[in-house]
């Protein structure tokens, strides 16, 4: 996801805009699931078409590791 991340963001100019949309657009609802399913964790996949279903292996590291990572500055 980190990776997907700082590509969109160098594709739309790497502005201050473009990282704030991204954290609005990628990061936040994947913040959402960290109080859903498996209370502080995320799930391996999602789906990339609407509605986004997760998928996967419900507790994966990788996942809530990478989401860590796009929360830093």
């Amino acid at each position: 996801m980190r990776a997907f991340v700082d590509a969109w963001i160098c594709v739309q100019g790497g502005t201050a805009a473009a990282r704030q949309t991204a954290r609005d657009r990628f990061v936040l609802p994947l913040a959402a699931e960290l109080d859903r399913r498996g209370l502080g964790h995320l799930q391996e996949i999602a789906d990339g078409d609407a509605s986004h279903t997760l998928r996967g292996c419900p507790f994966q590291a990788w996942s809530l590791g990478e989401s860590l990572r796009m929360i830093q500055p």
